[in-house]
């Protein structure tokens, strides 16, 4: 019966809303949101309903439609069930509950589980998504800002490291909607925003994303499989595998995106980060004087 809450289970339904969509009846308009939602399982549902009423070609009248015919009060009852498969699945106690024994106990071979998938992930990268974050990157007309969840800050953190000793205007979002949010206001089109977010998604930067492109920035999105709300709004979307032989997922496969993209920053900025370095150099330099 519609009304029920997203995460209780109602008599004859499958479990899921994969298995819910699977045996509902939908008119033809239905089925397209179904095809979307499927084809981006379970992102493309964890933005708004114009999102994706858009995304299908429809309308959003059909979009509530189709929850209606899986049984769901409301929109937000879907999106509530979507995050509950994400928190079931993804969370390190059902990791631990079901990973093989012995897979930490030597240390050269965790390191080559972990390398194995990074090196597979990057190889999904398309070559235009890298070329676009680097051109974002290393484009000094505007500033690029960076924020991450509670795991993948540190990935943000590192970004911004590296990227100051390189260029002006790299600053951290500690707080994106709190202390730092008179940073995300002044955001403008000339602007990068770059967000670090992986399973379990944060809720709050799929808001700093439609806030930044809103404002004219171009967002570019760190994140891992099947990829966070804040994809919605993003210029580019760069994924990496965050799974590891260990309850606790890793962000070896993110340290090494950040690392080379920095990189390519270097690459590209030639000179100017020769001269900022100098810069850097000489003002150290009175540490020792």
């Amino acid at each position: 019966m519609a009304g029920e809450t997203a995460h209780e289970a109602i008599p004859g339904h499958p479990a899921g809303v994969r298995g819910r969509i699977e045996t509902a009846t939908l008119r033809p308009s239905e089925r397209r949101v179904a095809l979307r939602l499927l084809a981006d399982y379970p992102t493309a549902g964890l933005s708004t309903a114009g999102d994706l009423a858009k995304a299908a070609g429809v309308s959003s009248q059909t979009v509530i439609r189709f929850v209606r015919a899986l049984d769901f009060g409301s929109f937000a009852e879907l999106q509530e069930a979507l995050r509950e498969e994400l928190r079931t699945v993804a969370g390190p106690l059902a990791k631990l509950q079901s990973r093989p024994v012995g897979e930490t106990a030597e240390l050269a071979g965790f390191a080559r589980v972990v390398g194995n998938r990074a090196v597979q992930s990057f190889e999904r990268i398309p070559a235009a998504g890298i070329e676009a974050a680097v051109d974002l990157l290393a484009d000094l007309r505007g500033q690029v800002f960076a924020a991450g969840g509670r795991f993948s800050t540190v990935l943000a953190q590192h970004l911004i490291t590296n990227l100051q000793a390189l260029r002006p205007g790299a600053r951290l979002l500690v707080d994106p909607l709190g202390a730092s949010l008179s940073e995300v206001v002044d955001l403008g089109p000339r602007d990068v925003l770059v967000i670090f977010d992986v399973q379990r998604y944060q809720s709050v930067l799929a808001r700093l994303s439609a806030t930044a492109a809103d404002r004219g920035a171009a967002v570019v999105v760190v994140t891992d499989d099947p990829g966070s709300p804040a994809c919605a709004q993003a210029a580019v979307r760069l994924i990496v595998d965050v799974d590891a032989p260990s309850p606790l997922d890793t962000l070896a496969g993110g340290l090494l995106l950040v690392e080379y993209l920095v990189a390519r920053v270097l690459d590209r900025l030639g000179a100017e980060v020769q001269q900022r370095l100098q810069a850097w150099e000489s003002a150290r330099a009175a540490d020792f004087g």
